[in-house]
């Protein structure tokens, strides 16, 4: 029988508890916290903190799966409009904001024989019209060949990138001096002396992310 930190009711079936969330790589974990308060702070705490811009660009930028099998992008779902266009956005592993023209594509249930229709790509997703037009010659029963695009109109908007890395390798960085003085305090010489430990201090010192640690990072 344990005393629940959070709650202080008894309980009896122990789950480990992460204090730092496992989704963003925490591994340290106590087990007197009960079932109930563990979940209820894992949905109103750990799943908001891990969902933050910030955190959600750190997970990214190092890869730290978490829970999850994948990491997903921080920028998912987001939109930005320009001149009454809308554009997806994703983050580059170079953690710049990649731009491109949302697809729209007429339901195929609607479309019929000897009509036309219009679908709106952006240049680096042609591949999707292929699939389109797969989907749409399957629906009507006639060869993909038979589909003929009359007319092309192809609009140029000038690339850009919002480069966010410096911005982000701050705040990375932040972290980084926070776990490790922490770790040097606690374990002292036995970490200190640590190869791993030696390249992270110098990386810290330079100011600069090393990429070439970020398993040891994650």
């Amino acid at each position: 029988m344990k005393k629940c930190i959070i709650c202080y009711n008894n309980f009896t079936k122990v789950k480990p508890e992460h204090i730092i969330p496992k989704s963003v790589g925490g591994q340290y974990t106590i087990h007197s916290v009960c079932e109930s308060c563990n979940t209820s702070m894992n949905k109103n705490i750990d799943e908001i903190f891990k969902n933050h811009k910030i955190i959600a660009t750190y997970r990214f930028a190092f890869d730290v799966k978490g829970r999850g099998k994948n990491v997903p992008n921080p920028l998912r779902n987001e939109k930005l409009t320009v001149d009454g266009e809308d554009y997806d956005m994703a983050l580059t592993e170079d953690l710049k904001v990649e731009t491109r023209l949302s697809p729209k594509f007429p339901s195929i249930k609607d479309l019929r024989l000897n009509e036309s229709f219009e679908v709106t790509l952006d240049g680096k997703d042609m591949k999707l019209l292929d699939t389109y037009l797969e989907k749409v010659a399957s629906q009507l029963e006639i060869p993909k060949e038979n589909i003929t695009i009359k007319n092309k109109v192809v609009k140029h908007r000038e690339e850009s990138q919002t480069v966010i890395l410096d911005a982000n390798n701050k705040i990375i960085l932040e972290f980084s001096k926070i776990l490790y003085e922490t770790a040097c305090d606690l374990l002292d010489e036995d970490f200190i002396n640590d190869p791993i430990a030696i390249r992270y201090a110098k990386m810290l010192k330079s100011g600069e992310i090393d990429k070439t640690l970020k398993p040891e990072l994650n």
